[in-house]
């Protein structure tokens, strides 16, 4: 349950648009979940891509 909270609240990471505290959770996450790190990659090569 944990991951499809984190899995919602990557977007709004990436784009750095979390509280501190919630930024703070995704971040303890992230250390410890591979699955959401892979994801968390994917988001980003997104974003990246669409700012070229």
């Amino acid at each position: 349950m944990i991951c499809a909270y984190i899995l919602r609240k990557l977007p709004l990471y990436v784009s750095d648009d979390l509280t501190p505290r919630i930024s703070g959770w995704v971040i303890k996450h992230l250390e410890h979940c591979k699955a959401c790190r892979l994801e968390l990659k994917m988001l980003q090569a997104f974003q990246s891509h669409l700012g070229q």
